[in-house]
């Protein structure tokens, strides 16, 4: 599978992704005492061959998480200077067998949250830029954290499973837990705006389905999915909600009866800005998508960059002459963003400064064994 259609077919994935750990993980940094972190190996470079992810708060302060693909450490880091150098604040001891995005929650330039271990044993967290982190404490009998999701450095939520869906919240950055009444059996995935607005996906049970909450998770109300256009649902498929920056959600199901979505990598996307009251399909995009905002969308393809205005539903090419880097677009602002690129020679990083009609390759953090 190619680099362009592998976001597409990771935000399709139903499953609640965790990190599995063959043996005990321990942190070298901080961890909770005050000391500060000493970089031990950061090698500048314009490309790896291991697999980084990226998360930018503004366009010079950004994250980057490396996944090794050998038995090795998985290092986080942190550029202050738009990607010119990357500084280790975080590292990892060998033990992990999978690192994966949704365990790892950047909220800005200086809080951070990193789950680890089997089914989220342990939770760290910083608020000063990965300088100090300080483990946190999960609730009494959490055996199976399904999943963790923070709407800023004080609110956060746990989803527990292992026999029984229970949820906790936490108003002082997990310091300590509340359990919450429990949310609905075929709850699966968790994503909250704030305490007024939360969504959870829902397995494969009945007719598609999410729940919306408006009260912190303490009730949940079921809003039924529409089947696609002149088509019926089969049978039950299951759904996960991601947020859209500036208001409303989208929801991705499996391309049930759409070979075309299939074949690009895409899931089925809705979308609402009425919590659900309405929902309306995306016509299938014409490339990897990123968001500006609800309605603002850019998608790339090959050396074209296309924008569209209205959620999807039309779109304009904005160019055709980029350089066909496989780019995997992030947009920070109107003009601003950053994309993950794959090269012959292995994984970049590019940036641009003017709304995407020219990019620029970054340095990528590089560990030094």
């Amino acid at each position: 599978m190619d680099r362009r259609s592998l976001r597409a077919v990771v935000l399709m994935a139903m499953a609640i992704a965790v990190i599995a750990a063959t043996s005990a993980v321990y942190l070298r940094s901080a961890g909770t005492s005050a000391a500060p972190v000493t970089v031990t190996r950061s090698v500048p470079s314009m490309v790896t061959v291991e697999p980084v992810d990226y998360y930018f708060s503004t366009p010079a302060q950004g994250w980057a998480v490396e996944n090794p693909t050998q038995a090795a450490d998985f290092g986080v880091f942190r550029t202050t200077d738009a990607a010119r150098r990357w500084h280790e604040v975080l590292e990892l001891d060998p033990g992990l067998t999978q690192f994966v995005e949704p365990a790892v929650q950047f909220l800005d330039s200086s809080h951070a949250f990193i789950a680890v271990g089997a089914h989220f044993q342990r939770l760290t967290r910083t608020s000063d830029g990965g300088a100090h982190w300080q483990s946190l404490a999960l609730p009494d009998g959490s055996v199976r954290v399904d999943a963790v999701a923070f709407s800023d450095p004080d609110y956060g939520w746990l989803l527990v499973g292992g026999g029984s869906t229970r949820l906790f919240a936490t108003r002082n950055g997990g310091a300590t837990w509340r359990r919450l009444p429990d949310p609905p059996g075929d709850a699966e995935t968790l994503t909250f705006r704030g305490p007024h607005e939360a969504w959870m996906g829902a397995a494969a049970l009945g007719t598609p389905h999410v729940y919306l909450s408006t009260d912190a998770g303490m009730t949940w109300t079921r809003r039924d999915l529409p089947p696609p256009p002149s088509r019926s649902w089969d049978g039950g498929v299951p759904s996960r909600v991601e947020l859209l920056p500036g208001g409303g959600v989208q929801v991705l199901l499996p391309p049930v009866g759409q070979p075309d979505f299939l074949e690009r990598g895409y899931a089925l996307i809705l979308t609402a800005r009425d919590e659900g009251a309405a929902w309306r399909y995306v016509p299938t995009p014409p490339g990897v998508l990123a968001y500006e905002d609800s309605w603002h969308w850019w998608a790339m393809f090959q050396t074209s960059l296309f924008k569209s205005s209205d959620g999807g539903q039309t779109w304009a090419t904005v160019t055709n002459r980029l350089p066909d880097w496989g780019f995997v677009p992030h947009v920070i602002d109107t003009h601003h963003a950053w994309a993950a690129i794959k090269l012959v020679s292995g994984n970049g990083l590019a940036l641009t400064d003017d709304g995407g009609l020219h990019w620029s390759r970054a340095s990528v953090p590089v560990a030094s064994y």
